[in-house]
């Protein structure tokens, strides 16, 4: 338990099977009961309101009365808005988990199979030529893309169409403008259908996330009146109806 304070008294009395009532526990007890040590507890007396000066430091206890309990009373509004304290408790887990989970792509790159079918034919015709500029002891010829460049061999590895892709895709990043596009985007390849012309084509992702935080920064909102309302305070008076 959280709470600090409990009730005390000097009778012996068993909790279970003797009655007793809320005047038999003239003490409170304040400390750490998660770690209980003989000396880490102040005591305190309970306020008389008979005689409120009684003693120098007095602890009051008040309490709405729950029917069957003697002692300790019981939130009267808790179990209402218990749902709407687990809800508030939520909100920052949700908002985290969605940013540190969600997609960071923000474009969607699809390029035709067309175009890679070519790259790859490309790629073949370089490797056929170093293969006789290697029977020649010539250099063998690169393909330079942008700030790239591809060693080619004289054998075909799909590595090298792979490197290709990127490398095309790394100089089409480096001209959209803006530190927040950099590395946002998605790449997939399209199958042409029909006789039209196959084409690079970048698409915006349709990413929500000002409208999902705001919904879950609203519920909060909702959630503090309502847990204000159900006791009896209004929101104005703590200044909970603005924002931060």
């Amino acid at each position: 338990s959280q709470t600090r304070a409990r009730f005390a008294t000097k009778k012996d009395f068993n909790q279970f099977t003797d009655d007793y009532e809320d005047k038999d526990f003239p003490f409170v007890l304040v400390g750490n009961w998660n770690y209980p040590t003989p000396d880490g507890y102040k005591v305190y007396r309970r306020l008389k309101y008979s005689d409120p000066l009684a003693n120098p430091t007095a602890i009051s206890y008040s309490k709405n009365p729950t029917f069957g309990e003697e002692v300790y009373a019981y939130n009267s509004y808790y179990k209402g808005v218990k749902e709407w304290i687990k809800g508030s408790n939520s909100t920052p887990k949700n908002i985290n988990s969605f940013i540190e989970n969600s997609i960071a792509a923000r474009l969607h790159i699809i390029i035709p199979q067309a175009w890679v079918e070519d790259k790859e034919n490309l790629i073949h015709k370089v490797i056929k030529e170093n293969v006789d500029r290697e029977d020649n002891t010539k250099p063998l010829k690169k393909i330079v893309i942008g700030e790239t460049t591809i060693e080619i061999g004289t054998t075909y590895k799909s590595e090298y169409l792979t490197q290709y892709i990127n490398a095309e895709l790394k100089k089409l990043a480096s001209v959209l403008s803006g530190e927040s596009n950099q590395g946002k985007m998605y790449a997939t390849t399209s199958y042409g259908t029909g006789p039209e012309a196959q084409k690079w084509i970048i698409e915006e992702f349709p990413l929500k996330y000002k409208e999902y935080v705001e919904s879950l920064i609203k519920y909060d909102e909702r959630s503090d009146q309502v847990l204000l309302s159900s006791l009896g305070l209004d929101a104005s008076i703590s200044n909970i109806s603005k924002e931060g």
